[in-house]
């Protein structure tokens, strides 16, 4: 099968559609190579799949919105976590991108990777940040790799205080893979250049006592990074954030010594992680229980 033909345009649409669990399947099978075994599912990929196609909740549409998360933080007692809002917008065309400070963060609400990051007002162009806005407004993330409960998100934009130094540097961004409640391992994303950076990924064990080899590209096992200042913070947010959910990864930013809530993510690379190594697959697959 032709990839380039399978991964865009109406066919695709159409097939998540009509069959999201054919569809995953097929994903499934081009990019790891090998068929899915969703009916008796064994690996963290298989296992997370099972819980999208098969597991609706609304409360999983609520949190991966980047706005109504807030309010779900808040109720947890964690709100002192939340990035300044600055604001809530409909449309690209109502932000008052003047009275913004010189530096923020706009996030459209209902996908990933819809953010926009203003390092400074010099090297940012407001009409060309509409246009790119406008596209993601009119654009149903549910259809992009077919994680369902994307679709019930109401799209909105909304504009966070900026986490980063003056140069522009970004702060690193610490990931928690949470099962029931209870934090398993945390992956730790550096980044390497400023806006629009390149990241290398470290997976460390929730004690900070050792590395673990779960990322296929870590960029070398003997390459430390230190633990966060805010660390307990993060830990203990985690798990109280993800009670609920048989699995969630919880995403925090580390600055200034502080803890912030970034996002609550339910399907890791749309279930279908390459990067994971088979150690990682079967450790993480069989802390999920799907029953």
């Amino acid at each position: 099968m032709n990839h380039s033909i399978f991964f865009r345009g109406l066919a695709k649409r159409i097939l998540i559609q009509f069959s999201p669990v054919g569809f995953y399947k097929i994903r499934h099978r081009l990019l790891l190579g090998r068929w899915p075994n969703l009916s008796n599912p064994k690996t963290f990929d298989e296992k997370l799949a099972c819980l999208m196609l098969y597991h609706h909740d609304a409360l999983k549409s609520r949190l991966a919105d980047k706005y109504l998360l807030r309010s779900y933080v808040a109720e947890k007692g964690l709100a002192h976590l939340l990035p300044e809002l600055l604001g809530v917008y409909q449309s690209p065309e109502v932000i008052p991108f003047a009275d913004l400070p010189e530096r923020f963060v706009l996030k459209c609400t209902h996908g990933s990777g819809f953010n926009l990051v203003c390092c400074g007002r010099d090297h940012f162009d407001p009409d060309s940040a509409r246009q790119k806005l406008a596209r993601w407004m009119h654009t149903d993330f549910s259809h992009f790799n077919g994680e369902i409960h994307y679709a019930a998100i109401t799209p909105r934009i909304i504009a966070e205080a900026f986490l980063g130094d003056e140069a522009g540097g970004l702060p690193r961004d610490y990931k928690f893979f949470c099962f029931s409640g209870t934090p398993h391992c945390v992956m730790v994303c550096a980044p390497e250049n400023r806006c629009g950076r390149k990241a290398k990924y470290y997976f460390y064990d929730t004690a900070w006592t050792r590395k673990l080899p779960y990322d296929r590209f870590d960029p070398t096992q003997s390459e430390e990074i230190g633990r966060p200042q805010a660390y307990d913070v993060m830990l203990n947010a985690a798990a109280k954030l993800s009670s609920p959910f048989a699995f969630v990864r919880v995403d925090f930013y580390s600055f200034r010594g502080r803890a912030f809530v970034g996002e609550m993510t339910f399907t890791p690379s749309a279930c279908v992680d390459p990067d994971l190594t088979d150690q990682a697959q079967a450790e993480l697959g069989r802390l999920i229980s799907v029953a």
